[in-house]
C-alpha cells in the first residue's frame, strides 16, 4: 500500500512498510525510512501507475493545466473533500494522479479556496473572493511600480514620486513601504551601502552633507535651532563688591564662570569663584528647563554650536563683561603659606565682569609653572593667576595624596577651527593644537572641581539629591546619592559649574539653590526629593544621550582631520603606534590602521606612514608603513584626571578603547567588569555601553574600528548579524554557536568568537566543580544553550541530555550536537516533563528566571550532590530556578554573574592578552552591583 501525506506543508508520497493504529512506517522514493501519523494521511492507494518518485511530478504536471476560477466556478459552496471533488470534476472515479493533481490545485490556490481541514476545503464566498482578486492586483500593479522604481534607482535616477521618501532612508526608513523596498532591491543589486547610493541619486549634495544629515534627522528631525521661549522676571541678587574676570577660549560664548580675588592680611586671601545661574530662571518643569531637558547638552562641531539654551537664556546669564548677572559664588579663605583652607562660603549674588579674558591672550611661553612659581616674571593678569596658581598647586597635591599617585596632564588636544559655512566640505579647517599641561588650564580645572566638589557636599550634608559623578572598582557612573570618586581623590563630585551648556549642572543647581537658601529646612522645599523617579529619568536619559552627542562630535572632527589632511596635501607623516597595525598621527588628532605595519613595535613607537585614499564618506584612508623612526621615548606616565570627567587610570597617555553594544544596553554591567579587569591589570581602558540602532550595527562596527577601538562585545539582538560580520574569521567556538559575543579587528580584519560558553565552564569550574565524566542536564533550546554546546562538549561530559519546552528544538539542538560530541559522549532530548533520571550538573539557560517563573521540571532531576547553575544573574546570586532546585534537593546553586565574569574575562584576555584573576573581579562586581540595589 501507498499513501499521500501532508509533512510541512508538502504533500509527499510514500511506501507503506508497516501500519499500527496510530501510525505507518513508510520508505519515501528516496530511499529514507521513517514513520508518520495516520491523521496526515490523506489518500491511500495500492497499485502505483508509475515509480513513486515520478507521481508528484505527473500530478503537477496535470495540475497546471486545472484553471484555479474554472474550478471554484464548479465546486460546490459547501465543505467538499478533494477526492469527492475530483470524482465530479473527471465524471470517473479519479486515478491518484488526478485526485492529487485537484489537491494540489486546491491547495496552491487560497484565495479562490479556504482550507477546513486535512483534504478539506470550500470555496471562498463571491465578495471575499472579489477582494481578494482586487488585492492580488494591487499587488501586481505595486511589484510593477517597484520593479520599475528599482531599475531606475540603480541607473542612478530618482523618481519623482520617491523624492520625499529618500529623505528617510538614511536615519528612519518605513522598510514596509513600496519605496524602501525598491531602494532596498537597488541596493542589492547596485552592491553600494545606503550612503553611497543616497550619494549617486543626489539626494545629499556631498559627504559632509550626509554625515551631518543622518544624525541631524534622527535626533533633530524638526530643525536643530534652539528655541527661544518666554524668560520669567529676572531675579537681581544683591551686587557683589568684588573684581572678577572670566578666562575662556577665544570661541566660547556660554561663559558659565569667572574668578575674582581679595587679599585678607598676609598669605591670607579670599578667592571667589563665580558661577553663571540660569536656575534662578529656568526652574524644574518649567518650560525652559523641559526644553534644556531634551537636548541634555550643547554639541560642539566644528564652526558650530547647538546650543541646550536659547540665546535669550545664554544672553540673560552668560558672565559677560560690563554686566550685572546673577551668580552663584564660593569664596573660600585660604592660607597660602600653610596650605590651610580656613572657610568656603556660598552665594546667591550678582556680579559685575570686569573683564572676559582669553587663552590666547597669555603667552603660554612666559605663563610657565616656573615662572608662576617665581616672582621675577611678570605678565598680565599675573595679580589675579598668580594667587590662583599656589592654591590650585596645594589643592592638586592634597587629591594626589588622597588617590595615591600624581596626575600626568601630557598630551595635546586640538582646536577645529573652520573658516566658512560648518556645512560647507569646501571651507578651510585650521587644526590648532595645545598643549594638556599648561597652568592656566590646570588652574581653571582644578578650581572647577574644587567648586564642585564642596557643592555636592553641600547637597550630601543636607541629605538632598542630585546627580553626582561617582567611581569605584575603577568605574565611572552618575548616581542619585553621594560616593567617593577614587580616580579623582575626593569624597564625593557633581558636576554644578556648567549650567549653561550642561542639563546635570542645571538640574544640580536647581537643588543647590534650595540648599543655599533654605538649609536644613532644604530636603522639604527641594525641587527632586529623595528616590524621585524625575531624578532616575534624567539621570539615564542623560547618558543615553550624551552618548550620542560624544559619538557624533568624533564623527564630524573625523570627517574634517581627513579633510585638513586633504587641504594640506599632506601624503606623508610622521605616526605612534598604538598597538599592532594601529597608529596616531603626530600632527592631527586621527587614528589610522597602516598596512604592511606587521613588526611587533612597542606602544608609543614612532613611525613614518604613507598615507593616500581619503574616503571622506567611510571615514577612512588607506595607509602604508614607510619605515620605524624611533623607540618610545621613556616619560614615567602617569594617572591622568580631568575636570570634564574623562578620567584614564593607567600608566599611558591614551586608555584603550572597548565597548559593548546593544539595544537596550541601561541595564549591562560589562563596563564596570572590564574596569575592574584593568584596574587589576593596570591597564588603561575606556569601555563604553552604547545603544545601536539595529540597521545601523554593521556600519557602527566598522567605524568604531577605523577610528581605533580594539574591542567590541555584542550582546543582544546583535550576535547573529556579529556573525555574519565577521564570518571569515570565526573561532570554532563561534563557529559551533553560530552567534558571536566578541569581535577584534586582526590582520585587516573583522574576527569573532563566542565565550559564553567557556565563561560558563570557567566558572563551574573555579567554583570547584568538575565536568569531566559528569551527566550534565542543559535546559533550554536557544542561542545561550547553542553557545555551551562545544564547551560542555570539550569539558568531558560523559552525558549530555537538551531538555526544552518544545522538544522539537531540544530534538534539533541534541542533533547538532552529536555532530561536536566524540563517540562515547551520550547525547539525549527530551521535553522538560521527559527528563530520565538524576543528573550532576543542571544549567538552566533558558528565561525562566528573568520572568520569576518556576519550570516543569521531575523533581527527581537532581543527583546526590548536584549543582544547579542558572545563567542568568542578580546582585544576591538567588534567582527563581535556583530557589527551585533547592526546594528539590539540589546541593550547590550558582547564578550566572560568574559566567558573564569569564565569558568578559576571555574577551578581555583576546583583546588585551592579560588574564585576570576572575575570582576577585566577580567578588567586586557583586559588591559593586549590591551597592547600586
Amino acid at each position: 500500500m501507498n499513501v499521500i501525506f501532508e509533512e510541512g506543508g508538502q504533500f509527499k508520497v510514500a511506501r507503506v512498510l508497516s501500519a499500527t493504529e496510530a501510525n505507518y512506517q513508510i520508505e519515501l522514493s528516496t530511499g529514507k525510512r521513517s514513520k508518520v501519523k495516520r491523521n496526515q494521511v490523506i489518500f491511500e492507494f495500492e497499485k502505483a501507475p508509475y515509480p513513486l518518485v515520478d507521481i508528484m511530478t505527473k500530478a503537477e504536471e496535470l495540475g497546471n493545466e486545472l484553471d484555479a476560477s474554472f474550478l471554484w466556478e464548479f465546486a460546490p459552496q459547501e465543505d467538499f473533500r478533494a477526492e469527492e471533488f475530483a470524482l465530479d470534476y473527471y465524471g470517473h472515479e479519479p486515478t491518484i494522479i488526478e485526485k492529487l493533481a485537484i489537491l494540489i490545485q486546491l491547495h496552491a490556490a487560497p484565495i479562490y479556496f479556504h482550507r477546513r481541514g486535512k483534504g478539506q476545503y470550500r470555496a471562498a464566498p463571491p465578495e471575499i473572493l472579489e477582494a481578494a482578486l482586487a488585492a492580488v492586483e494591487k499587488k501586481r500593479l505595486q511589484d510593477e511600480q517597484q520593479a520599475q522604481w528599482t531599475d531606475a534607482l540603480v541607473r542612478f535616477e530618482l523618481p519623482e514620486e520617491m523624492a520625499d521618501a529618500a529623505k528617510t532612508f538614511l536615519s528612519s526608513p518605513n522598510k514596509n513601504t513600496l519605496e524602501w523596498k525598491a531602494f532596498e532591491n537597488a541596493l542589492s543589486r547596485s552592491a553600494l551601502n545606503v550612503k553611497e547610493m543616497l550619494l549617486k541619486l543626489g539626494v545629499y549634495k556631498n559627504e559632509l552633507d550626509i554625515t551631518l544629515a543622518g544624525f541631524l534627522e534622527k535626533y533633530f528631525p524638526k530643525g536643530y535651532e534652539t528655541p527661544e521661549l518666554a524668560l520669567p522676571t529676572l531675579p537681581e541678587p544683591p551686587l557683589a563688591e568684588v573684581e572678577a574676570y572670566s578666562i575662556d577660549n577665544d570661541f566660547t560664548t556660554e561663559i558659565d564662570d569667572a574668578f575674582s580675588l581679595k587679599h585678607l592680611e598676609d598669605e591670607t586671601y579670599q578667592f571667589g569663584i563665580h558661577i553663571a545661574a540660569p536656575a534662578l530662571a529656568v526652574t524644574k518643569d518649567s518650560a525652559l528647563d523641559l526644553a534644556a531637558r531634551k537636548r541634555m547638552s550643547t554639541i560642539y562641531l566644528p564652526g558650530k554650536k547647538i546650543t541646550m539654551q536659547g540665546e535669550n537664556v545664554i544672553n540673560a546669564f552668560s558672565l559677560n563683561a560690563g554686566e550685572v548677572k546673577p551668580c552663584i559664588s564660593l569664596y573660600i579663605v585660604a592660607n597660602l603659606a600653610t596650605g590651610e583652607i580656613i572657610s568656603n562660603d556660598s552665594k546667591i549674588e550678582s556680579i559685575k565682569v570686569k573683564e572676559n579674558l582669553r587663552l590666547s591672550m597669555f603667552d603660554d611661553n612666559v605663563v610657565t609653572a616656573e615662572n608662576l612659581d617665581s616672582d621675577t616674571v611678570t605678565f598680565p593678569y599675573d595679580f589675579l593667576i598668580r594667587p590662583f596658581w599656589r592654591l590650585t598647586r596645594q589643592l592638586s597635591a592634597k587629591r594626589d595624596e588622597v588617590r595615591g599617585y600624581p596626575e600626568s596632564n601630557k598630551g595635546h588636544e586640538y582646536s577645529f577651527v573652520l573658516h566658512g559655512d560648518w556645512q560647507d566640505p569646501e571651507a578651510e579647517i585650521e587644526l590648532i593644537p595645545r598643549r594638556r599641561d599648561i597652568p592656566i588650564d590646570l588652574l581653571i580645572g582644578e578650581m572647577m572641581i574644587y567648586t564642585n566638589v564642596v557643592w555636592s557636599g553641600m547637597l550630601n550634608n543636607l541629605r538632598i539629591p542630585g546627580i553626582y559623578r561617582s567611581q569605584q572598582y575603577g568605574r565611572a557612573k552618575q548616581t542619585t546619592h553621594a560616593v567617593p570618586h577614587q580616580s579623582m581623590g575626593v569624597p564625593q563630585y557633581a558636576w554644578m559649574t556648567s549650567p549653561l551648556r550642561r542639563y546635570v549642572d542645571l538640574l544640580n543647581q536647581q537643588q543647590l539653590i534650595c540648599a543655599i537658601e533654605h538649609g536644613v529646612s532644604a530636603p522639604l522645599v527641594a525641587p527632586y526629593k529623595p528616590k524621585d523617579m524625575d531624578l532616575l529619568v534624567v539621570m539615564t536619559s542623560f547618558d543615553t544621550l550624551i552618548q550620542q552627542w560624544r559619538n557624533f562630535q568624533d564623527t564630524v572632527e573625523r570627517f574634517w582631520a581627513l579633510r585638513w589632511l586633504q587641504q594640506q596635501d599632506i601624503k606623508e607623516a610622521e605616526a605612534s603606534v598604538i598597538r599592532e597595525n594601529l597608529v596616531r598621527l603626530s600632527i592631527a588628532p586621527l587614528t589610522l590602521l597602516v598596512d604592511g605595519l606587521i613588526d611587533d613595535y612597542e606602544r608609543g613607537s614612532i613611525v613614518n606612514i604613507q598615507i593616500d585614499d581619503i574616503n571622506l564618506l567611510k571615514l577612512s584612508a588607506d595607509a602604508r608603513f614607510i619605515e620605524f623612526i624611533s623607540a618610545p621615548i621613556n616619560t614615567n606616565d602617569q594617572h591622568t584626571t580631568d575636570e570634564t570627567d574623562e578620567v584614564s587610570d593607567d600608566m599611558t597617555d591614551e586608555p584603550v578603547r572597548c565597548a559593548v553594544y546593544g539595544y537596550p544596553i541601561a541595564q549591562s554591567v560589562s563596563p564596570t567588569l572590564h574596569a575592574l579587569a584593568a584596574k587589576q591589570s593596570n591597564l588603561a581602558l575606556q569601555y563604553d555601553k552604547v545603544e545601536v540602532q539595529p540597521d545601523e550595527f554593521a556600519q557602527t562596527v566598522k567605524q568604531f574600528f577605523e577610528e581605533g577601538g580594539r574591542g567590541l562585545n555584542i550582546t543582544i539582538p546583535f550576535k547573529i548579524d556579529a556573525f555574519e560580520l565577521a564570518k571569515s574569521n570565526l573561532t570554532p567556538r563561534a563557529q559551533a554557536a553560530q552567534a558571536v559575543n566578541t569581535l577584534w579587528y586582526e590582520d585587516g580584519a573583522i574576527h569573532g568568537d563566542n565565550t559564553d560558553g567557556i565563561g560558563l565552564v570557567n566558572d563551574i569550574h573555579n567554583h570547584g566543580h568538575i565536568i569531566r565524566g559528569k551527566n550534565v542536564l542543559l535546559i533550554g533550546a536557544g542561542g545561550a544553550a547553542r553557545g555551551a554546546l562545544l564547551p560542555l562538549l570539550e569539558a568531558g561530559c560523559d552525558a549530555l541530555h537538551i531538555a526544552n519546552r518544545t522538544a522539537a528544538k531540544a530534538d534539533e539542538l541534541a542533533e547538532q550536537a552529536k555532530h561536536l560530541a566524540t563517540p562515547t559522549t551520550r547525547i539525549t532530548s527530551s521535553g522538560l516533563a521527559d527528563i530520565p533520571r538524576q543528573w550532576d550538573i543542571v544549567i538552566n539557560s533558558s528565561a525562566s528566571s528573568l520572568e520569576q517563573s518556576s519550570l516543569p521540571l521531575p523533581e527527581t532531576i537532581f543527583a546526590e550532590h548536584a549543582l544547579a547553575y542558572d545563567m542568568v544573574y542578580n546582585a544576591n546570586g538567588s534567582t527563581a530556578f535556583l530557589e527551585q532546585a533547592k526546594a528539590y534537593g539540589a546541593e550547590h546553586l550558582l547564578d550566572g554573574l560568574g559566567m558573564l565574569v569569564g565569558q568578559g574575562l576571555e574577551s578581555f584576555k583576546i583583546w588585551h592578552q592579560v588574564e585576570a584573576d576572575a575570582a576577585k573581579v566577580l567578588s567586586e562586581l557583586r559588591q559593586a552591583m549590591q551597592a547600586d540595589q
